[in-house]
């Protein structure tokens, strides 16, 4: 394939960096790719802390650490060569909830993979010096839709010398909700969410836990739930939400959130090698825990294609 000059280092970039795969040895259910698109996030939170002093009350502000999920998709654009995305929810690159509009963060630290098999943190900016919004950062219009991408294709290029491996899923494995009939993916069929559930992690390389849940909900578009969130003012305040959801049955937990769900490869037990030609398809991004119902309400993919084909030609 002939690559224009200006893209030909995240073409390398972007495809499975061969060297920092001799040690790993994933073929089971889950592609390279896929499991090794998904990275740890950590945000900055602001939280006032009230103390009683001498009789007297005192309100302080202390800045603490909240991790996350994130994974890397591209899209293959004509004449402009790869471009690729973080993709995440709106509550982990600031402060949001149903009921709140976004206040973005400075920036976001992400625990990228190295081509030496470790793993290293890098902050990516999500503001400028002026405080206005990246013009890379482009969360979902919709009040209601947690979900944002970030273009990280330049940063990509201007950090090419720390050694960076980015894996990333094909956009074309991200099935919409009206879709997932033709690729045999029902009500009732297992799928598999990669993350950091309460930031747990391989240690020394940063990598994610693979948690196992069923599709509980009907495959129709929308869906109507109530969902109790905790708002600004730390209150929790119920809202219908009517959108392209998904609701999964799994022990899913705070740390997934931003994290991709997917269908596992299938295996021929006679022949281990079949699955080494398929693919996850991925079915939405884990958001939250849906009341105290055991379900996680997943976002369809939909709201990812929607964001990346349209900033993707820039």
């Amino acid at each position: 394939m002939k690559v224009a000059p200006k893209t030909l280092l995240i073409f390398i970039i972007v495809l499975l960096v061969k060297s920092s795969l001799a040690q790993i040895t994933y073929q089971g259910p889950i592609a390279d790719d896929t499991y090794l698109s998904t990275v740890k996030l950590t945000k900055s939170v602001t939280e006032k802390i009230t103390m009683r002093i001498k009789k007297r009350t005192i309100a302080k502000d202390t800045t603490m650490s909240a991790t996350g999920t994130g994974f890397f998709v591209y899209r293959t654009v004509p004449n402009l060569g790869y471009k690729v995305f973080l993709v995440t929810n709106k509550h982990m690159i600031g402060d949001w909830s149903l009921g709140d509009s976004l206040i973005v963060n400075k920036n976001l630290s992400v625990s990228f993979y190295t081509k030496s098999n470790l793993f290293r943190v890098i902050d990516i900016p999500l503001k400028d010096v002026r405080g206005k919004i990246m013009d890379n950062v482009h969360p979902y219009p919709n009040q209601s839709v947690d979900v944002v991408v970030i273009d990280v294709t330049g940063f990509i290029m201007t950090n090419s010398s720390n050694d960076l491996a980015i894996y990333a899923i094909d956009i074309n494995n991200l099935i919409s909700i009206n879709n997932l009939f033709s690729y045999q993916i029902f009500t009732g069929n297992q799928v598999l969410a990669t993350g950091y559930p309460s930031g747990v992690q391989i240690v020394s390389q940063s990598k994610p836990m693979v948690k196992s849940a069923i599709i509980s909900s009907p495959l129709t578009s929308p869906i109507d739930v109530n969902m109790i969130m905790e708002n600004r003012n730390h209150k929790f305040v119920s809202y219908n939400i009517s959108a392209k959801l998904i609701l999964i049955d799994g022990y899913i937990v705070g740390g997934n959130s931003g994290g991709p769900v997917f269908t596992p490869r299938d295996k021929n037990i006679s022949d281990p090698k079949t699955t080494q030609g398929q693919f996850n398809y991925v079915i939405g991004i884990v958001s939250a825990v849906y009341n105290n119902t055991g379900l996680s309400l997943i976002y369809s993919s939909d709201y990812i294609k929607d964001l990346i084909y349209k900033y993707s030609n820039n």
